[in-house]
Parts: structure tokens; C-alpha cells; sequence
């Protein structure tokens, strides 16, 4: 019976520029040979999950990207795709701006980034409120 894992790069597989553990990695690539399926789940968009595959040779045969609004298969196949349309988008923009420390990016399918609004980053560490970091698709 095939069997399929989900995993999380970042603070899972992946911890900031280098891998969790080289063994996790063999792991991955033994459970795929075994025929069984290796899904990345990531807030990542395309462009930035595709760099991490390649500096670290990831198998894989599924990505979930941007917080599942995206889906595509290893050869990079859309399989599903949910665009924010762009007055939904706008209005985002337009609610987030006025909180100190949050930023907001609008990202199209092929991770090409569209537009962003970040607000002051001293206002954030002054008032220690949270950094808020969103990575949206919108159809501009």
C-alpha cells in the first residue's frame, strides 16, 4: 500500500540556511524509493521553494505553496490555484496599513512579487508588537 507524507520546510526540514539533520534528508529519499509520495507544505512561493530544492537536492512529488493556495506536482504542473482577486488584495492593503510592523505581499503564480506594503520596522520594536508576515496571491 503506497503511503504519502506531508512535510513542513521551515523549522521542520529546514532551519534557516541549513538542513534539520542529513539523516532526516536519507530518511526522505529511502521512504520515497520504497514508492511511496513526499509532499512539501510551505507559505514559501515557487521561486523561493524552488532554491531550497535545488541547494539541497529535496525529493519531492507534490508542493503546497503559499499557504495551500497553490498546488503543483514535480514537474511543476498547476494542480490547484486560488487567486485573491485584486480589490480583495486592495482591501488587505488598505486594512494593514495602519498597523505598525506589519507587512503584506502580494505574490503572482510564479512568485513574481506584485506589490507590498511594510510599515515601520522601528515603530515595531518600539511598541514590540508582532511582526506580521503574510505571503498572499492576488491577481493584479
Amino acid at each position: 500500500m503506497q503511503k504519502i507524507v506531508f512535510c513542513d520546510l521551515d523549522k521542520t526540514l529546514i532551519f534557516g540556511n541549513h538542513l534539520h539533520s542529513p539523516k532526516d534528508l536519507e530518511s526522505l529519499r529511502k521512504f520515497r524509493r520504497s514508492g511511496n509520495l513526499l509532499v512539501y507544505c510551505t507559505v514559501r512561493n515557487k521561486a523561493e521553494v524552488d532554491s531550497v530544492i535545488r541547494q539541497f537536492s529535496l525529493p519531492y512529488d507534490y508542493l503546497i505553496l503559499n499557504n495551500g493556495s497553490r498546488i503543483e506536482d514535480a514537474y511543476g504542473t498547476e494542480l490547484f490555484s486560488r487567486m485573491i482577486p485584486a480589490a480583495a488584495g486592495m482591501e488587505i492593503l488598505r486594512l494593514c496599513h495602519g498597523f505598525p510592523g506589519v507587512c503584506v505581499y502580494f505574490y503572482d503564480a510564479k512568485g513574481k512579487r506584485n506589490c507590498s506594503l511594510c510599515t515601520s520596522w522601528s515603530d515595531r520594536e518600539k511598541k514590540g508588537s508582532a511582526l506580521c508576515l503574510t505571503f498572499l496571491f492576488c491577481r493584479i
